[in-house]
């Protein structure tokens, strides 16, 4: 079926139906499991759950699978049938995530992958660069067999030196760019460098979080969108991506059951997903560890699904404090706008003494540093000068993604010298906080009230 017919499909697929269909393959999974997977026969033997009585999520609440639990398991154990291939990540934790499929399932999540070409408008006259990373990874392999069944032309080098890109834009044409932000943040920097343009359809990116500073800023020079999705090692594919109203992830509700475990009062929980129409490797109410919320109301777009808002964060990134659970986002908008901070950088918190939050970035400076993607290396980029994208942004540093991340740090730490550059801070709370820039560069965030 072609992508532009199927997403019609979709949008006028009765909610009744689709709803129907989802506890249907709910039920299958889970019989599924309790029969063939040694890891939740037991799991169902131990909560005392009978798989062949489950008929929707509420029975299998005392039920959930965590990541430590799927590593800590042999691998076999997860399996319900024979695997033909096997896909690992490190993903934001660092610790290697596996999955087994069949070459059936990945032709299928492929196949689906194609709704969201359609989705961007892509037409016939299209063609793709593919430039998520193969090594041990799903991404590079995935985006080569979307491109297959979409039917447009595509070129899928893998995580290759964004210069080599720019090089071969003019031969090859390519419209539609997959690839993580780090990536595509730094094809759009050489291409302003080098003072190159090219019609673009839009840009599709997933793996980290971008700052909406830094989306304007690629926006803006290709006059393209730039389309994100949420997907992950674990789920096989993607679990939703933007449409063009860009207002959250549309849910893949044919593919995946998904909740928000034990959301706040603005309706933030932790992600859980459960697969429909997996069969060699299913997962159960898995908790991703991400951090959002679901969005009420129906898209403009016309979809049916429900839409997943951006993710605020993760489990293992929220610091408690008299701000409540603080995350990544909160410094993102506190830091915007601030001269000399781009949008990488990475905040921590030490102790004891004067408890501090420390955003680590660089001076801005005309030359950013070479490409160096993940686990490889190129040489220097030419030319010798890439001017940084928009006028001020500092030189990229790449800590923990794109938008940063939140940590503790195990040592103590001293106030940090004075002297450097100084900016100031709206309050945060009653006695606010302040900007301190050291003369090596690095910025401190402090609370007065010792707040942390």
């Amino acid at each position: 079926m072609a992508p532009a017919s199927l997403l019609w499909l979709i949008r006028h697929f009765p909610a009744g139906a689709m709803d129907g269909l989802r506890r249907t393959a709910l039920r299958r999974t889970v019989r599924l499991a309790g029969r063939r997977s040694r890891f939740y026969r037991d799991k169902f033997a131990a909560l005392h759950i009978d798989p062949e009585r489950v008929r929707d999520l509420a029975d299998l609440r005392d039920c959930e699978t965590t990541p430590e639990e799927c590593r800590a398991a042999p691998p076999d154990a997860l399996l319900c049938g024979r695997p033909d291939l096997v896909v690992e990540s490190s993903g934001t934790s660092g610790r290697v995530t596996r999955l087994y499929l069949s070459h059936a399932e990945l032709e299928y999540y492929a196949r689906q992958g194609v709704i969201l070409l359609a989705m961007m408008g892509a037409g016939p006259a299209d063609r793709i660069l593919g430039a998520f990373e193969y090594a041990w990874g799903l991404g590079g392999i995935y985006t080569q067999r979307i491109g297959a069944h979409s039917g447009l032309f595509g070129v899928f080098p893998g995580l290759v030196d964004p210069a080599e890109a720019i090089e071969r834009l003019p031969e090859y044409r390519f419209t539609i760019v997959m690839g993580d932000p780090f990536w595509i943040a730094r094809f759009t920097e050489i291409a302003m460098a080098r003072g190159v343009r090219a019609p673009m359809t839009g840009f599709v990116s997933a793996a980290e979080r971008m700052t909406e500073r830094l989306r304007g800023l690629i926006e803006d020079y290709w006059k393209a969108p730039v389309y994100m999705t949420y997907a992950s090692t674990e789920l096989g594919a993607s679990l939703g991506a933007e449409c063009t109203e860009k207002t959250g992830y549309h849910l893949h509700e044919y593919d995946y059951a998904v909740e928000i475990l034990n959301p706040d009062a603005d309706g933030f929980g932790e992600v859980a997903f459960t697969t429909l129409t997996r069969s060699v490797m299913p997962l159960i109410r898995y908790r991703t560890g991400d951090v959002a919320r679901l969005i009420p109301g129906r898209c403009p777009c016309g979809l049916p699904f429900r839409r997943l808002s951006a993710i605020r964060g993760r489990n293992d990134e929220l610091l408690a404090c008299v701000w409540g659970n603080v995350h990544p986002g909160l410094f993102e908008d506190l830091l915007r706008g601030v001269e000399g901070i781009g949008d990488e950088w990475q905040v921590a918190l030490r102790q004891p003494g004067l408890r501090r939050c420390s955003s680590s970035v660089s001076n801005p400076r005309p030359v950013p540093p070479p490409w160096r993607p993940p686990r490889r290396g190129f040489g220097p980029i030419s030319p010798n000068s890439i001017p940084p994208l928009g006028q001020d942004r500092a030189a990229p540093v790449r800590h923990q993604g794109v938008s940063g991340a939140s940590r503790k740090s195990p040592d103590g730490a001293e106030d940090p010298p004075a002297g450097g550059r100084a900016g100031r801070m709206t309050p945060m709370t009653s006695g606010g906080a302040e900007i301190r820039w050291t003369s090596g560069g690095e910025c401190h965030i402090f609370d007065r009230l010792n707040a942390f």
